[in-house]
């Protein structure tokens, strides 16, 4: 099954509000007799926390919030969005980390900032 793209409204980060930080379970660590420890790498996705804050006009944010909630189970499920990386815009697979639940700051009565943090794979 194919999954959900970014909707086409605005997904650039605001300049000072993009980071990025590896994220998954720890090493698999073994202690020996001798004092020494080895660790191992745990199998799985390689993941990054990504937070950014994105500037919406009220008929994108209408649009955003109709695709968090309806086609995302209320953004639950993994989407291919266009991430900032530091560098240059790369598609990715991505989902809401709702741990760290969706912020809203009104800029003016048509513009909103949204801060959110994506689990980004690969």
């Amino acid at each position: 099954m194919a999954l959900p793209n970014w909707p086409t409204i605005p997904n650039a980060p605001q300049a000072d509000s993009w980071k990025r930080q590896p994220w998954g379970p720890g090493p698999i660590i073994t202690e020996m007799e001798q004092g020494n420890v080895r660790q191992r790498r745990r199998p799985g996705d390689q993941v990054a926390l990504v937070s950014q804050t994105i500037r919406f006009e009220a008929a994108d944010l209408a649009t955003f919030e109709t695709w968090f909630s309806d086609t995302l189970g209320g953004g639950t499920g993994r989407f291919r969005a266009d991430i900032w990386t530091g560098a240059a815009f790369a598609n990715k697979v991505c989902q809401f980390n709702l741990s760290s639940p969706l912020q809203y700051s009104a800029v003016t009565d048509d513009v909103t900032d949204v801060t959110m943090q994506l689990r980004v794979y690969g």
